[in-house]
């Protein structure tokens, strides 16, 4: 009796793991344009702005001395076009196959 219960402890363990192998397999697959897309909008969905200062971190800025970062952020109109344009070549692309 105790060795027909190991036994199903150790099948159940392997199956387990077996699971957890798989879960961890399907994970690392690459994914198709839209399914990466959709992952980058859900995403950027759930990144909560806070507007309220007394919510927000204190004290002084980071001293970027010795370190690049942008002098001036200048508008660029025709990026939206652009990037529709770029997107769907990509979703045309070879590399890019679902």
């Amino acid at each position: 009796m105790e060795e027909i219960e190991r036994l199903r402890k150790q099948s159940k363990e392997e199956q387990c793991l077996r699971e957890a192998a798989e879960k961890r397999a399907s994970a690392s697959q690459p994914l198709s344009l839209n399914s990466y897309l959709e992952t980058c909008h859900t995403l950027r969905l759930s990144i909560d702005v806070i507007t309220d200062r007394s919510l927000t971190t204190q004290g002084d800025t980071t001293n970027p001395t010795g370190r690049f970062y942008p002098r001036r952020i200048v508008p660029w109109d025709a990026f939206p076009t652009k990037q529709e344009k770029d997107w769907a070549d990509l979703a045309f692309s070879p590399s890019f196959a679902a």
